[in-house]
């Protein structure tokens, strides 16, 4: 097993976590979006405001990516290895989500995705 991939990541992971996490040990938290504009957590209970937050830019309104296309068909014909702009036009995050953060310190959060539970 210490020589499949996903052990050589998590050893490496391990490894350069160590060094970044100099003020405590990294950990991920839940986070619920009390508002979005401006940007507002509920975290264990504590509000967070967006000074104390960095947030995955993809997650933003406006956001843009370019993505390469292929294989795919549309009704003005066959798309292939075309570039294409994708852009978020309207809000990811929303009042009420579920979010999960990363902090070494409960006083800087960085708002790495949003989640929800399995069903």
């Amino acid at each position: 097993m210490a020589g499949d991939p996903c052990s050589r990541l998590l050893k490496l992971m391990r490894t350069e976590g160590s060094g970044a996490a100099q003020e405590g040990a990294l950990r991920i938290t839940l986070g619920t979006v009390l508002s979005t504009s401006p940007l507002t957590l509920d975290v264990a209970g504590t509000l967070q405001e967006a000074e104390r937050v960095y947030i995955c830019a993809r997650l933003l309104q406006g956001h843009m990516e370019q993505a390469a296309l292929s294989g795919l068909t549309c009704a003005t014909g066959a798309v292939d290895g075309s570039k294409a702009v994708l852009a978020v036009r309207k809000p990811v995050l929303m009042a009420g989500d579920t979010v999960m953060l990363l902090t070494n310190d409960n006083q800087t959060f960085y708002l790495m995705d949003k989640v929800v539970q399995a069903t």
